[in-house]
C-alpha cells in the first residue's frame, strides 16, 4: 500500500494500522535518520526522535481528516520531533533558533504549525496549506510549484534553481515575489493559523 493507503489504514485502527505504521517505517525510517543525522544529532539521539515520531503517527488512530501529502506531513513531523527533543535540553530553542543558512533564510509556511499542539492542529494546518497551494498553483502553475517544492519538499534555492531552469539568482528573486503573493493567499484560506503580523496582502 502507499502511504496516503497507510495513513487511512493507521485511522481505522486495528491489526492493520500496526501494519501500515511498519510499513512507513520500512520505507522511511532510513531517509529519516539520515536527516536527523543530518540535522547534527548522534545515532542514539536520531533513533530516539524517531521512534517518538512513530509512537505519535500510531495515535493517528481515529483522525477524521486524511493525510492528502504523507511525505510532506512525516517531514513536518520530524521536524517538530527534532524541535521538540532540542527544547527538552534547551527551552529557548524554536523554530528560529536552529540556524538556517544565508541559502534558506526565507521561513517556511510548514514551520508555523504548532509542534506541541494537539496533531488535530497539525493536521487542520495541513489541510489549509493543501488547499492555499492548490488554489495558487491553479492561477500560476510555475509559481505554485515553485512554492511548493520550497516549502513542502523544502528544497534549497540552489536545487530550486536546478528544477526551475534558472539561475540562483533569479530563483531567489521569483521565489521571493511568489512567496509575497502566496502569503495572503495562504492568510485569506487559513486565518486560524497564520499570524497576522509579517504577512503581506495579496
Amino acid at each position: 500500500m502507499d502511504d496516503e493507503q497507510c495513513f487511512a489504514a493507521i485511522a481505522g485502527g486495528g491489526a492493520k494500522a500496526r501494519k501500515a505504521v511498519g510499513v512507513l517505517y520500512d520505507r522511511h525510517a532510513r531517509r529519516m535518520l539520515g536527516m536527523l543525522r543530518g540535522w547534527g544529532l548522534s545515532p542514539e539521539d536520531a533513533s530516539d526522535v524517531l521512534q517518538e515520531l512513530f509512537v505519535k503517527l500510531a495515535r493517528l488512530h481515529g483522525s477524521a481528516s486524511p493525510i492528502r501529502h504523507p511525505r510532506a506531513y512525516m517531514a513536518t513531523a520530524l521536524r517538530h520531533s527534532f524541535i521538540d527533543f532540542l527544547r527538552g535540553r534547551d527551552p529557548a530553542i524554536n523554530e528560529s533558533s536552529m540556524g538556517a543558512s544565508d541559502d534558506d533564510t526565507e521561513e517556511s509556511y510548514i514551520d508555523q504549525i504548532p509542534g506541541d499542539g494537539p496533531i488535530d492542529a497539525e493536521i487542520g494546518f495541513r489541510d489549509c496549506l493543501d488547499r492555499a497551494l492548490n488554489a495558487f498553483r491553479a492561477r500560476n502553475e510555475e509559481a505554485g510549484r515553485a512554492v511548493y517544492l520550497a516549502v513542502v519538499e523544502e528544497l534549497s534555492r540552489q536545487e530550486l534553481a536546478e528544477v526551475l531552469g534558472r539561475t540562483y539568482g533569479a530563483t531567489r528573486e521569483f521565489l521571493s515575489q511568489c512567496m509575497r503573493k502566496f502569503e495572503g493567499l495562504l492568510r485569506q484560506i487559513c486565518p486560524d493559523y497564520v499570524p497576522d503580523q509579517g504577512v503581506a496582502g495579496s
